[in-house]
């Protein structure tokens, strides 16, 4: 009887590993369908089909689920030793889309902080280093609402004292002069200075670190 429901058993994985690797939707269906007889399989079998029913949850974009998962399985595999599933290093294949799935919902301090962890593990990797490059710009260009605001008013001043020298006071002379140019030009460095100072600052310290990060996975 041991033997049959063995048998049994590893039906259930063998059908799951039968479905066409880029079927997410009919690994999900699957998974769904069949999942008190997958919680029967032996351990590193049930292990393998969560990874790939994580896989296609994050293919389908449900990142929130595919986090849920992530977070279960990443102990796991760490406990129980499991480096490989279908030749793939699996802890670090879970980290990168759990990585990309916190970007994607636009947590990008956590996405930042796995994708660091990444390249201490393997500084060699072009694809952790050109996203961390990916989340640093975007970053960089993610200005706060404040200074956007800032150039926006900086640069309605900058308009209305130009129109108003062009159509109501031109020429101006003496100190009215002095005092629209001052106007004019403090208003024209508001309007990008405080911005490029902010993208400069968050963009070239991502650059330190990422380099930071290289040299401590070259050293370690």
């Amino acid at each position: 009887m041991k033997g049959l429901q063995k048998s049994f058993e590893r039906t259930t994985y063998f059908d799951f590993m039968k479905i066409e690797r880029l079927n997410w939707k009919e690994k999900v269906r699957f998974f769904e369908r069949r999942y008190e007889d997958i919680n029967e399989l032996d351990y590193h079998d049930q292990i393998e089909i969560w990874y790939e029913y994580g896989l296609a949850r994050y293919e389908l974009q449900d990142y929130h689920q595919y986090l849920a998962i992530a977070d279960e399985l990443i102990p796991s595999v760490i406990q129980h030793s499991i480096t490989e599933i279908n030749q793939q290093d699996v802890f670090q294949s879970l980290l990168l889309c759990k990585a990309y799935s916190l970007a994607r919902l636009e947590m990008w301090d956590e996405a930042k902080h796995i994708f660091s962890e990444l390249i201490k593990i393997d500084g060699n990797n072009k694809e952790y280093k050109k996203a961390y490059q990916s989340l640093t710009l975007h970053r960089a260009l993610d200005i706060p609402q404040s200074l956007r605001f800032l150039s926006v008013i900086a640069v309605i001043v900058f308009l209305i004292v130009s129109i108003a020298e062009l159509l109501i006071f031109a020429p101006f002379h003496g100190q009215w002069q002095l005092l629209v140019t001052t106007v004019k030009f403090t208003a024209l460095l508001l309007s990008f200075v405080p911005v490029a100072f902010f993208f400069g600052k968050r963009y070239f310290n991502g650059r330190r670190e990422l380099l930071k990060l290289l040299n401590y996975a070259k050293n370690k």
